[in-house]
């Protein structure tokens, strides 16, 4: 792409570009590009030209994001849906109940982890988790661009037994 803005460039005689990604960037807006004409004795013309570059129009980076679902579970069992882009990523299902006395099953709890890949891109990713008799506990839905090689957690915090799970989607890494 940027090897076709600078031939772009060079037929209606621009001669030097500046390439910044833009922070502040809004919705679908990936990069900015300032254009700057040089003036006869070798200095840049004070007002660049700014060119946005929509996200569709940029390729994405192929490969993958690595997300780690946790969840320290108060509740002796349940299970926990991840869905990317509306398809199922993940069910996990827990039990941490044990058998006591007789045979009878007692209440436990425990931990969830385990990793999941999800394709570079942007997604709409959807973490819920519901308890042993299919309440649901708590939902959230974030949209992200999941950059490749990147490392993420989604976490749930369930502070205790009869609360409100509380989802976040936290970059670690990458």
């Amino acid at each position: 792409m940027q090897q076709g803005f600078m031939f772009f460039g060079s037929l209606i005689g621009i001669q030097h570009f500046k390439w910044a990604a833009n922070q502040t960037r809004a919705a679908g807006e990936m990069l900015s590009v300032y254009v700057c004409e040089k003036t006869d004795d070798g200095s840049l013309n004070a007002e660049p030209q700014t060119i946005s570059v929509p996200s569709e129009q940029v390729a994405p980076v192929p490969g993958n994001a690595r997300i780690t679902i946790a969840f320290n579970s108060p509740i002796a069992s349940g299970g926990i849906l991840v869905t990317v882009d509306g398809a199922t990523l993940a069910e996990i299902p827990f039990d941490f109940t044990t058998k006591g006395l007789f045979g009878a099953r007692r209440g436990g709890t425990g931990a969830v982890k385990r990793v999941v890949l999800v394709p570079s891109g942007r997604h709409s990713i959807t973490a819920a988790l519901r308890d042993g008799e299919g309440a649901l506990r708590g939902s959230q839905t974030f949209d992200r661009e999941l950059p490749a090689n990147s490392d993420w957690t989604l976490r749930f915090d369930l502070p205790s037994k009869d609360a409100t799970a509380t989802v976040f989607l936290v970059r670690v890494s990458g």
